[in-house]
């Protein structure tokens, strides 16, 4: 978003609660990113990072029998398993190259209206409170939505899926195609990552997690030996770090954007991971919020509200294909997690 907003001559500040530091959620980029990956000016820049390549997805989803869908008469070429750390570093680092102000591991604690129809916004960093003047506010927070929360916006949330992450060791001859694999209780996500290991997610609803730690363990391990294709790429399914379990269910907002606002990205609309659209989405998101708000600063009134429509469309497409692709599954109409989405479509 800042670098989209920099490309339009504007000055953005981006205060980023970490130092990009930490292991992320590793991330699946389809073909379709590669003319996106151009616009942003960041193409170059991607390929040096070496992130892994992905030929294709290989699913066991409305049958036990796997369909594979390979890339190689994709027009883009191939997909890509994201080293996702690098990858937000490396749009860190265009954006200031391009003009951007990035001010890592700050935490925004307020934003008030200023009699200018401005913006105060204060955040801690390094230990004291600070202060930054803004003409516009974007939120870039993620599912949390905190601006937006924060402006009187409301999250309307349609499911609730989680999805429970472990990291481990990939197998010498683990597949380099994303898996997905639908099993009684939700179903699997899979993919090797650049630095030799293996993450795996199991997405099911909140309501349908044990509690306790080591009830997790046990109810993870459980569900991973009814997936075959996830479990094969494992050098060691029993050699798994510490879980993690993260919100993963579709949400929007009620409103998008507000006088000197919007939102972009997840904080938007979060979509469900079977979209495998997630960053797509967001850096399409980030390209018509930047043009949105350069209009808007213009005198273009109407900006928002085309902002706005794009989005409206994009959910309503979004909402299609997820009732489609979570109806192709009947193999197990008595569990709980595919008789809600049976019974949502």
């Amino acid at each position: 978003m800042a670098l989209a907003l920099a490309a339009r001559g504007l000055t953005a500040a981006v205060l980023e609660r970490s130092l990009y530091e930490s292991e992320r959620f590793g991330e699946t980029l389809p073909p379709g990113a590669k003319p996106l990956l151009h616009r942003l000016g960041i193409w170059e820049a991607f390929q040096n990072d070496a992130h892994l390549p992905s030929p294709g997805i290989i699913s066991s989803w409305g049958s036990e029998q796997p369909y594979e869908n390979d890339f190689i008469f994709n027009p883009y070429g191939h997909g890509w398993h994201l080293d996702r750390t690098q990858f937000d570093r490396t749009l860190a680092a265009s954006a200031e190259q391009a003009g951007a102000m990035v001010i890592r591991s700050a935490r925004a604690q307020s934003c008030l209206r200023t009699t200018d129809a401005g913006w105060v916004v204060r955040y801690e960093f390094e230990g004291k409170v600070r202060e930054i003047t803004a003409t516009f506010l974007i939120d870039a927070t993620g599912r949390s939505a905190w601006l937006a929360r924060q402006q009187g916006a409301s999250r309307i949330v349609l499911d609730h899926l989680v999805g429970v992450i472990g990291f481990g060791e990939c197998s010498e001859d683990g597949d380099q195609r994303t898996i997905l694999e639908a099993t009684p209780d939700g179903w699997w996500y899979s993919a090797r990552l650049p630095n030799g290991k293996v993450v795996a997610a199991f997405m099911t609803d909140a309501d349908l997690l044990p509690r306790g730690h080591d009830n997790l363990r046990r109810f993870w391990g459980e569900r991973l030996r009814d997936a075959a294709l996830t479990t094969a790429l494992w050098s060691n399914p029993d050699d798994v770090g510490e879980l993690r379990v993260t919100f993963s269910g579709t949400v929007r907002l009620d409103r998008i954007g507000g006088p000197g606002w919007l939102a972009v990205g997840d904080a938007a609309v979060a979509f469900d991971p079977l979209s495998s659209q997630g960053i797509l989405k967001a850096m399409d998101s980030g390209l018509h919020a930047a043009a949105a708000v350069a209009d808007l600063l213009q005198g273009n009134r109407n900006a928002l509200a085309s902002y706005s429509e794009w989005l409206e469309a994009e959910f309503a497409a979004y909402t299609k294909n997820y009732f489609h692709y979570y109806g192709q599954v009947s193999r197990w109409p008595d569990r709980i997690f595919w008789r809600r989405r049976s019974a949502a479509g």
